[in-house]
């Protein structure tokens, strides 16, 4: 969900069309194309006059920006949690993360899909 939103702020279809587009015009791997992705998403949140500041929040963080783009295990179970359970229990899962770090990165994103606390 929170790629997808991602996406579309950055004015394209989906991730899997962004991604796509961004492999079609730069030359790299799989972590190259998602480090463009990054700048294009920093500059693209910072400019944006209809982003909210939770996405704001996002853009401003890199190592928040880096969990969602990048591939991670905390983003994989995140993804799976997301189309199989009800924003009260994404909400929960989130604050039940152990790892401080991993907790405030996924609470910002929390936040910029909900436009809410968890």
């Amino acid at each position: 969900m929170g790629r997808r939103q991602l996406a579309v702020i950055c004015g394209h279809k989906d991730w899997e069309e962004w991604k796509e587009w961004k492999a079609t015009s730069i030359a790299g791997d799989d972590f190259a194309i998602r480090t463009a992705m990054m700048t294009e998403s920093e500059r693209m949140l910072q400019d944006s006059s209809d982003s909210s500041e939770y996405w704001k929040a996002v853009g401003q963080d890199h190592p928040t920006l880096r969990l969602l783009i990048h591939r991670n295990n905390i983003r994989t179970e995140a993804d799976i949690a997301a189309h199989s359970s009800t924003e009260k229990a994404i909400a929960e899962s989130v604050l039940a993360l152990t790892t401080l770090g991993d907790r405030t990165h996924m609470i910002t994103i929390f936040r910029a899909v909900y436009n809410s606390d968890p």
